[in-house]
């Protein structure tokens, strides 16, 4: 990217909107290693990573019109990369027996930094995470699970569970605030 002046790029951009496949093509060979990059930090290496990544550029390529240039193109890119890979997750969860710890394990994508160091203690604070919901009891880790990642309403979790809905709400809040401390204590440390 370093070859572009910021005159340059928005021109390349400029003609990718107007619909140029040319241009669109110059945009995939400058951020294509930064999609892939985040897409294998995500799933590692493999066919899920290598569909995603191309699909990255494919609903760039049916959206570039929608760019606004409110930030850089690059950005806009790994947002598109961050939402495939949270639906990915979201369908994978709908369609298999992934527990809370995997889950939660990937929950953390939806707000990844661009930063690689960033990145890294985020991924440090998920293991700690991590570790603090093993230690939830198996109601809890079933109500967070529902709620966070079925996105099902309290009332519903409270019919499956034979309790009242504000039972449900008041015991989320519990666990969260569990959570916050289990993993301040094991990160006190790192500050």
């Amino acid at each position: 990217m370093s070859e572009y002046r910021v005159e340059d790029l928005d021109s390349v951009v400029m003609r990718a909107k107007n619909g140029s496949h040319e241009a669109f093509a110059e945009l995939v060979r400058l951020y294509q290693h930064d999609v892939r990059a985040v897409v294998c930090r995500q799933l590692g290496r493999g066919p899920a990573a290598d569909d995603i990544a191309q699909d990255v550029f494919v609903h760039a390529f049916r959206n570039i019109a929608t760019f606004r240039g409110q930030g850089s193109i690059r950005s806009w890119l790994l947002g598109i990369t961050r939402n495939l890979i949270v639906s990915h997750f979201r369908q994978q969860a709908r369609h298999s027996s992934i527990t809370l710890a995997d889950l939660v394990d990937r929950l953390q994508i939806a707000e990844c930094d661009d930063d690689a160091i960033d990145m890294d203690l985020q991924m440090q604070q998920l293991d700690v995470l991590r570790g603090c919901v093993k230690q939830l009891s198996d109601d809890q880790r079933r109500m967070v699970e529902a709620f966070y990642f079925e996105n099902l309403p309290a009332a519903v979790i409270a019919r499956q569970m034979e309790r009242k809905p504000g039972t449900i709400r008041m015991s989320l809040l519990r666990i969260r605030d569990v959570l916050r401390r289990c993993v301040e204590q094991k990160t006190s440390s790192w500050r």
